[in-house]
């Protein structure tokens, strides 16, 4: 690898303003659903959409029609004009390439972002309907328990330990932890913070950390091998 021109500059340039931009946005909440047409909210998923949906990436991310996604189907906006999403991620792509990023770090890269991204469509899809006991509740139908089982798949996390979370929180006592169930509101409550802190804390703080280990990795290998080479 060589990063010695000015293209691979601004191509590295590119790539870390493009990946962190992109994951970076919080998705939106009930109060925020009347701005979610703006692309500063759906950019990663209108990207991630255009350029998989027409192969088979489509079915390893159990992606469906943004219309039927919550977080995205709060405005009839589904295009950004003068926006192509797809080349820019294409772009983003051969940045990759550029900087030298190999195909199977990016697919490992891109694959986990996407998987994450997709799972935070169906958590917002999943909806509550109040159980027979007291202040508890339950998936609302078949259609929510697709999205649950669908989310923990990608998030690669157990389907039960997934609905407790959202259905139930524990409090912690000195003499030990009580599990509470949740009413519908709570557990809306619940699935939406679990949303935002993927995307915003896990997903966006990760893909950073990891780009800026691989840039300081490369850099510094880059260094040693040039010197290695300088004539005493």
């Amino acid at each position: 690898m060589s990063i010695t021109g000015a293209s691979e500059s601004v191509a590295l340039q590119k790539l870390e303003q493009t990946l962190l931009s992109q994951v970076g946005r919080q998705p939106p909440t009930q109060e925020a659903a009347q701005i979610v047409g703006g692309r500063d909210t759906k950019g990663l998923c209108e990207a991630m959409e255009k350029a998989i949906a027409k192969n088979e990436d489509a079915k390893k991310f159990k992606l469906g029609d943004p219309k039927t996604y919550h977080y995205l189907n709060q405005t009839s906006c589904y295009e950004v004009a003068n926006v192509d999403d797809a080349r820019e991620y294409l772009e983003t792509r051969n940045a990759m390439d550029i900087v030298g990023i190999s195909q199977d770090e990016q697919m490992r890269v891109c694959d986990a972002i996407f998987c994450v991204v997709a799972a935070i469509r169906h958590l917002r899809n999943i909806d509550f309907v109040k159980r027979n006991e007291t202040d508890s509740s339950k998936l609302k139908d078949e259609k929510a328990h697709y999205h649950l089982q669908t989310a923990a798949e990608l998030l690669m996390c157990d389907e039960k330990a997934l609905e407790d979370s959202l259905c139930k929180c524990v409090i912690v006592t000195p003499d030990g932890n009580i599990t509470k169930p949740l009413d519908p509101a709570s557990a809306v409550t619940s699935r939406d913070a679990l949303a935002k802190t993927i995307y915003c804390d896990a997903l966006a703080k990760t893909i950073h950390s990891r780009l800026f280990d691989w840039v300081t990795w490369e850099t510094t290998t880059l260094t040693v091998t040039v010197l290695w080479h300088v004539p005493s």
